[in-house]
């Protein structure tokens, strides 16, 4: 969390992190978003993970934006990984089996959100 969070800090503007992250299970991904919520309300955030041989990516997008919304970027982003998902406007979650496709998956989040 200690490096998304200071990708977050650095942020100009409205906070934001897109990044890959290694956590001991999927679920961890889940606890960092909800911790950094708390106290990045607005935080637009893409957490992808490989663990063992799958993907996991928690997209959060608090600043009301309906057009680049988490709900909106799952589908442009989960065929990077082969991912299926879901969640709400705010956040979403997903798995997918291709984690060669995190680079480019990160790289077209990086190309809607900032």
């Amino acid at each position: 969390m200690n490096k998304v969070e200071a990708i977050l800090k650095q942020s100009t503007g409205q906070p934001t992190a897109i990044t890959a992250v290694q956590v001991p299970d999927k679920g961890a991904l889940k606890k960092i978003t909800f911790a950094l919520k708390n106290n990045y309300p607005t935080m637009r955030l893409v957490l992808a993970a490989q663990v063992g041989q799958e993907v996991a990516v928690a997209i959060f997008v608090g600043d009301g934006t309906q057009e680049k919304g988490a709900s909106t970027l799952l589908p442009i982003l989960a065929p990077h990984i082969a991912a299926k998902g879901g969640g709400s406007s705010t956040f979403v979650f997903a798995s997918g089996t291709n984690p060669s496709g995190i680079p480019s998956m990160l790289h077209e989040a990086k190309r809607w959100l900032q």
